[in-house]
């Protein structure tokens, strides 16, 4: 069996991309998400992304955003 440091070192030579999917999958080997509360926040991502695009939302720049 590869130890930590070993694994750390080749998990490094992923895209960042990658990394992220490993994380996941190791995060959920440990805790089981609850389907219903992520459904739940893919319903509101999507209901914002809906009124972004459409133009009901307000948006904010990025300038404005870190000026506060």
């Amino acid at each position: 069996m590869l130890t930590q440091e070993e694994i750390l070192h080749q998990i490094g030579q992923y895209s960042p991309e990658e990394r992220v999917r490993m994380v996941e999958t190791v995060l959920n080997s440990v805790v089981k998400p609850d389907r219903d509360t992520e459904n739940a926040w893919l319903d509101v991502a999507a209901e914002r992304w809906g009124q972004y695009k459409s133009g009901k939302s307000k948006t904010l720049s990025y300038d404005q955003v870190m000026s506060k």
